[in-house]
């Protein structure tokens, strides 16, 4: 759900299995394009451990992000992604199995399946919005 704050995606559901988990997500591509550049800034750092440094130095690191144009619609794109918000929930998870398990190498079968759940009416409501 963390994650979901971060990217232009709503869970509508999920379910945890001993091997594996289903999600219902809900994403618009297009909603990190009405954000400003420092909302983008701010949500790519939240990625990463900059979400850990001081408050006067992470506003540097957004101001100086802001900056890069071309960047932050390459980082825009990423945050409306399904396979951005994919890798950056699987990662954590298949480092965490690879540890416990003292091995190596792919924890998951594939990347991830998808299979398009539709209404009469779709609207997406960005996560922040909920």
């Amino acid at each position: 759900m963390q994650l979901a704050q971060v990217f232009a995606v709503a869970v509508h559901g999920y379910a945890l299995m001993n091997n594996h988990f289903h999600l219902v997500v809900e994403i618009d591509p297009g909603v990190p394009q009405r954000w400003s550049d420092e909302e983008v800034a701010t949500r790519w750092l939240a990625l990463s451990a900059n979400a850990n440094v001081a408050d006067n130095e992470l506003h540097t690191r957004i101001a100086q992000l802001a900056e890069y144009k071309e960047r932050l619609i390459e980082l825009g794109e990423r945050l409306g992604s399904l396979s951005w918000f994919m890798k950056y929930l699987k990662e954590p998870i298949a480092r965490r199995a690879n540890r416990e398990d003292a091995c190596k190498g792919c924890c998951w079968e594939a990347r991830f399946g998808g299979q398009a759940l539709l209404d009469d009416v779709s609207t997406f409501v960005e996560p922040s919005l909920r």
